[in-house]
């Protein structure tokens, strides 16, 4: 567990210090990081990603503090190591051109370390249900988060009319993005028939009226045709293919590898390498990156958690999946135009390491 901490910990200095560009700076950042506060103004969505990106460090946090210290004391552990990183790297940015120091982001940070405290506590606690679970809740809340995230209102329906126009554009569809939801959806399926049990068909039109009426008021992802498309083709599979061949991860696995090289061929322009695990995440967006990061830790996670109920172990299918995304990376490097990048294999073995962790087997060690 504490190898999984160090590993949460150096991405969330990485992430923050991007581009680890130090540059001298007059003033004294402790004096800036407290007079930031009242802040000028709120930024609903850099707040949610704050309290996100925390969360994972929290759970971890208190896992590994809970193996030596009581639960009170690992929450209080956990919490205030959320706190410490978080100020250590507001002061740092301040020497880092184009980031801020804000005392707003101390306190997100920190109600995401404890939030992440308090659900490993719930998944850990004895006798609890959520123990032999803790998995699937994972993957339902990374699915959930992916729709949905950062939760912000904002009702109005001009946005879906003009989504629901280019449904018909000649060019907007993707046979690939439609068969990418349907083994997302048909993954779902079977992470929700392992938290409650029997499933009957109607989930997932139940579903898809929930998040098609859910859609105009949050701010989103655009809602494609390929969505409902590959959410029939997921009902399909369905209602066709018997239980433990809903288990099967290979058409998940297919769709990623696919997924990896197909958007590069035929492209004219050069390929570009990115060595450094979650680079490419580092230099996008907050908002986006996150939002990616909850799709393709659900994508990777389901096919992980798959392998484990058909009898193979995180760590097997953790090295199998990386050295097949690892393959992938590389015959990206014959295509113009893609980027190489070691960010896929790496999230693997970290999801790998982390779901071993959460394994009943290793709670009860």
């Amino acid at each position: 567990m504490i190898s999984l901490l160090i590993c949460v910990i150096t991405l969330i200095v990485c992430g923050s210090l991007y581009p680890w560009n130090f540059t001298p700076a007059p003033g004294d950042p402790w004096l800036v990081l407290l007079h930031s506060w009242p802040p000028s103004e709120w930024n609903l969505i850099g707040d949610a990603s704050n309290v996100a990106i925390y969360v994972p460090l929290g759970a971890i946090a208190f896992l590994a503090a809970a193996q030596h210290f009581s639960k009170r004391a690992a929450l209080v552990t956990a919490t205030l190591t959320g706190l410490s990183i978080s100020v250590c790297m507001e002061v740092l940015q301040f020497y880092v051109p184009g980031r801020g120091t804000d005392l707003i982001d101390v306190l997100f940070n920190s109600i995401g370390a404890a939030l992440g405290a308090l659900l490993a506590w719930r998944c850990r606690k004895p006798g609890s249900r959520f123990q032999s679970l803790a998995a699937p809740i994972l993957l339902l809340g990374c699915w959930v988060l992916y729709h949905f995230f950062p939760f912000i209102p904002s009702i109005g329906f001009e946005r879906t009319t003009i989504e629901l126009g280019m449904w018909f554009h000649p060019l907007s569809f993707s046979l690939l993005d439609a068969c990418q939801y349907a083994a997302e959806w048909l993954a779902a399926g079977m992470v929700l028939q392992r938290l409650f049990g029997h499933v009957r068909l109607w989930w997932a039109p139940a579903a898809f009226v929930i998040h098609f009426t859910a859609r105009p008021v949050f701010i989103s992802r655009p809602f494609v045709l390929e969505e409902i498309l590959g959410l029939a083709l997921a009902v399909l599979l369905w209602s066709w293919l018997p239980r433990r061949a809903r288990l099967d991860p290979w058409l998940l696995i297919a769709v990623a590898l696919v997924r990896e090289i197909a958007p590069f061929i035929g492209s004219s322009s050069h390929s570009s390498h990115a060595w450094i695990p979650f680079q490419v995440l580092f230099a996008s967006m907050r908002g986006e990156a996150i939002n990616f990061l909850f799709r393709v830790t659900f994508d990777y996670g389901a096919i992980l958690w798959l392998w484990h109920c058909r009898g193979v172990s995180y760590r097997r299918a953790g090295i199998i999946l990386a050295c097949l995304l690892a393959c992938a990376a590389a015959a990206k490097g014959f295509l113009s135009g893609s980027t190489i990048s070691t960010t896929d294999p790496a999230l693997v073995l970290l999801l790998a390491l982390t779901l071993q962790e959460l394994a009943p087997d290793s709670a009860a060690s």
